[in-house]
């Protein structure tokens, strides 16, 4: 997952490093398995805090908050995902 992270955010020109997404924030992630979703919680998300989404594919789309910081990632494409990778550094709960 680590992996997809850094790719995803090196298209956005931004460079994290493991420390900061392993230990500073919330691993979660959301399915919703009827709809062929899921959210990666990256950082603790509060009502309204998504500020500009940007939409790197068809299947990924990145969440920022007012001060550009990475807070989710949408996958709308559920087979993009592989949770069985995922389900050592992340909880995943299923809607």
């Amino acid at each position: 997952m680590l992996t997809i992270l850094k790719k995803l955010l090196v298209k956005r020109k931004q460079v994290i490093n493991k420390d900061r997404i392993m230990n500073k924030y919330k691993r979660k992630i959301t399915v919703d398995k009827k709809a062929g979703a899921a959210y990666i919680y990256i950082r603790e998300i509060k009502t309204e805090a998504v500020k500009n989404s940007i939409p790197l594919n068809t299947d990924y789309i990145l969440d920022f908050d007012i001060n550009n910081e990475l807070l989710g990632i949408e996958v709308l494409n559920l087979d993009s995902l592989d949770l069985d990778m995922l389900h050592e550094d992340f909880d995943i709960v299923y809607l």
